[in-house]
């Protein structure tokens, strides 16, 4: 699927943690916006192997920074992730709540941001991190709960629902492209973060109900809340929506029509 979407798209392999690989793209590109994508989605991930994901995190963000720097890009859009805040205080959650991250991935994300910010204050070059939740669509992640559900409903598994209660914003990723293409290519970006989501949580009970609804013979099991999960719930995107014109376009039960 992604070959596909990607197929008129010059691609360039490697590990941006070795400098001439950014460096090799950059000189045959010469672009004036870099949108940095390049880390695991995978909050289980992060727990089962921080070393290496600190590694990609920390220092492939800090190559591909220093190269861009020395190619004088423009502008440098990071796409961070909601998990910034840790438990979510209000709802929705504004890009001025506390951050509060208790578990590694979304500490990284917000030392990356942390980094990224630091080349518009010594270098001038524009940056912007958006924070996105619980993207799911076409070329996902396969751990993500959307596209894990779907999968054990299909082959015929129960959909195991962690904590009764827990709610996500689901946002499709034509959704959050939409918003980092406004995030690259807007004349004037005024802030330096941006929730990207739907801005409407909904129950991961009530995601897995409406998938079991769908798909004959599936069934849904309520079991106990991971310890380490943060309370999340529903982003406000006001400011998205004011300064860059986005606007989600597909709700939770279109997109998961959509993937069946």
């Amino acid at each position: 699927t992604r070959r596909e979407l990607l197929r008129d798209v010059p691609l360039h392999f490697g590990d941006i943690r070795h400098h001439d690989v950014a460096r090799s793209a950059l000189e045959a590109t010469r672009p004036e916006v870099v949108v940095h994508l390049a880390n695991p989605a995978d909050t289980q991930f992060a727990i089962n192997n921080i070393v290496e994901f600190t590694s990609l995190m920390m220092d492939g963000t800090s190559a591909l920074l220093e190269e861009c720097r020395l190619h004088d890009v423009r502008r440098f859009v990071y796409v961070s992730s909601s998990m910034v805040y840790g438990d979510f205080k209000t709802d929705p959650l504004a890009e001025t709540a506390p951050l509060d991250s208790r578990e590694p991935y979304g500490c990284l994300k917000f030392a990356s941001e942390q980094l990224v910010n630091t080349y518009r204050y010594l270098h001038g070059m524009e940056t912007v991190a958006v924070r996105p939740s619980a993207v799911y669509g076409r070329g996902g992640n396969e751990h993500q709960v959307v596209a894990r559900f779907l999968a054990d409903a299909l082959h015929g598994r129960p959909l195991r629902v962690e904590g009764g209660d827990t709610s996500l914003d689901f946002t499709h990723v034509d959704d959050v492209a939409r918003g980092i293409v406004l995030a690259a290519l807007h004349p004037d970006v005024q802030h330096s973060e941006f929730n990207l989501s739907a801005g409407q949580s909904h129950r991961i009970l009530h995601l897995a109900e409406l998938i079991a609804g769908s798909v004959k013979g599936c069934s849904v099991e309520v079991v106990g809340r991971r310890a380490h999960s943060p309370k999340r719930g529903s982003l406000d995107i006001r400011r998205a929506r004011e300064h860059l014109g986005f606007e989600p376009m597909i709700d939770l039960r279109s997109g998961v029509e959509e993937i069946l």
